[in-house]
């Protein structure tokens, strides 16, 4: 179900004959809606596969057996959002138009693992239980001006949404510390260890460092974590939020802009995110030589040497090391970026008996080039498609549009 309504103020005599405002309007809404998405199939039932042997009698020969695998989820029910939105619409001096949006939505009975009502002691897959939820929100906003005088014309526009979850409930098993649980954090939340420098041999010969109980062949250029918890011990009880979310950026904007004089115009567009984190986890750029993986120029010129204690990525190893390996904010960019989405410079002919004689509406040459401009924190790779292969590509292009 769902409810929605909207006032044109402009069409009320108190702002009627008030001449800026060409329209007005008040809008909201609020509905319920669901969702039937299901992991797997017969999730009601409980499962059972074969175990592990047992020896009976004097001569211990060996009889397979049976086991339960995992517990039936019961009392399932389907998924819901209760959404609510309000909006402003309003057009002044013909020329100039905004649009604003904010919005909450409320999703409840999310089907999630229930680690935090059983114990893993019992030895059987989780089921699945309708205890999580969610809340989103945010605002839009939509600006555009334009207008035109003689030969001179211009159209700007902007747009920027910003969005932001919050975990109300997971069904995460139970966690000591408050940094450490989804509860409360971004869907999507980064996970990792806040990075302190580097170990030097100072570090490693004093006895009040917190022991590392991650690794214990550490070395000078080894990352070092800090004890959040403050008991001497680093160890997954350290492990914080990081960054922001990595799966989607939480503001989105773009400006676009066309201004056409006597047939010459400029039309362009630029887009871009902010608050949004990259994991650099792209093995032969970020974690060179894994498992004989290659080394790129940008880890080795920003590696740690004892002439560069405050280098970018840790000390250089052909080992494996579990402590640099750990997620932690050395790994992580901001992914933050602004991009020339578009540009285009062209020249309209006017001339109508050019068009009569070769029979055309209109005529157009052009010169437009796409994704010419990346403005980020991360320079070796699109911030947009963080692979170790071929980035997005840069295109210009020069063309005739006719219209016949």
């Amino acid at each position: 179900p769902g409810v929605s309504g909207a006032w044109v103020l402009s069409e009320e005599n108190f702002l009627k004959e008030v001449k800026p405002i060409d329209f007005l309007t008040l809008r909201a809404s609020w509905g319920i809606t669901g969702r039937d998405y299901r992991p797997g199939a017969n999730l009601y039932k409980q499962t059972f596969g074969s175990g592990d042997g047992y020896m009976f009698q004097a001569n211990e020969s060996s009889a397979a057996g049976m086991k339960e695998n995992r517990y039936p989820s019961l009392n399932m029910t389907y998924e819901k959002a209760y959404k609510t939105n309000v909006g402003l619409d309003v057009s002044v001096f013909k020329k100039l138009n905004l649009t604003v949006d904010a919005f909450l939505e409320q999703r409840r009975d999310i089907l999630v693992l229930a680690y935090g009502t059983l114990s893993s002691a019992l030895g059987q897959d989780l089921p699945y239980s309708n205890v999580g939820a969610v809340d989103n929100k945010g605002i839009d906003l939509g600006l555009s001006f334009g207008d035109q005088s003689n030969d001179f014309k211009y159209q700007i526009a902007g747009n920027f949404a910003f969005a932001r979850s919050k975990v109300i409930e997971s069904g995460e098993e139970y966690k000591p510390d408050e940094y450490s649980r989804e509860k409360g954090r971004p869907v999507g939340q980064i996970f990792g260890y806040e990075a302190e420098g580097y170990y030097t041999q100072a570090d490693l010969d004093n006895p009040a460092t917190p022991a590392n109980a991650l690794y214990k062949d550490l070395v000078p250029g080894d990352i070092k974590f800090k004890d959040k918890n403050h008991d001497g011990i680093i160890n997954e009880y350290d492990r914080t939020y990081i960054g922001y979310n990595s799966t989607c950026p939480e503001i989105y904007y773009s400006a676009s802009i066309n201004l056409e004089y006597k047939g010459f115009g400029i039309d362009a567009l630029i887009q871009g995110v902010a608050n949004y984190t990259a994991p650099l986890n792209l093995i032969s750029m970020y974690r060179p030589l894994y498992n004989n993986t290659t080394l790129s120029d940008y880890y080795y010129e920003n590696r740690w040497t004892q002439e560069t204690p405050n280098a970018r990525f840790p000390r250089l190893t052909t080992l494996d090391n579990t402590n640099n390996n750990e997620m932690n904010t050395v790994w992580l960019a901001d992914r933050s970026f602004l991009k020339l989405r578009h540009c285009e410079v062209y020249y309209k002919f006017s001339d109508d008996r050019l068009k009569h004689s070769l029979g055309l509406q209109s005529m157009k040459v052009y010169l437009r080039g796409m994704d010419l401009l990346t403005i980020s924190n991360i320079k070796e790779t699109d911030p947009e498609i963080i692979v170790s292969g071929y980035p997005a590509a840069s295109s210009i292009n020069v063309g005739l549009s006719l219209n016949f």
